[in-house]
């Protein structure tokens, strides 16, 4: 993430190899989508340092940051279109988010199934967050 360079482990083959006998847990599926995101950094930063390329009226850094406005365009919906179902299929339910909301407003510790749930919808949320900012960053 720190290097904003596309990641080894979101390619194909990582993400299905490892799983031909053993299944995918919930947050091996989340952590899939979240290994396209450095990638998805990178290519804005690409895109704003064509735009500054542009400043020098360069045809051909043109032609570039079109291309990959599309591509990361393209990227951000994948991503999206992987997000929603990921959690429509595993958010916590309700019931549990009230039940911590319960416990919390009688002062009783947290569960380690809600910092387990806490955990993973952070990951989701942080997800959400670069993919988003990404989509609507000024390119």
């Amino acid at each position: 993430m720190v290097k904003r360079q596309r990641c080894p482990l979101s390619t194909p083959e990582w993400k299905t190899i490892p799983f031909t006998h053993t299944p995918k847990t919930y947050k091996d599926a989340l952590l899939d989508i979240f290994a396209d995101v450095p990638g998805l950094l990178g290519n804005l930063d690409t895109l704003r340092a064509l735009r500054r390329a542009q400043d020098a009226s360069s045809p051909s850094s043109s032609q570039q940051h079109h291309q990959l406005i599309t591509a990361t365009l393209q990227e951000c919906w994948r991503l999206d279109t992987e997000l929603l179902p990921w959690f429509q299929t595993y958010a916590p339910p309700m019931t549990q988010i009230e039940a911590l909301i319960d416990r919390r407003s009688r002062n009783e510790s947290p569960l380690l199934s809600d910092v387990v749930t806490a955990h993973i919808m952070w990951i989701y949320w942080a997800v959400c967050i670069l993919v988003y900012s990404t989509r609507f960053a000024p390119s």
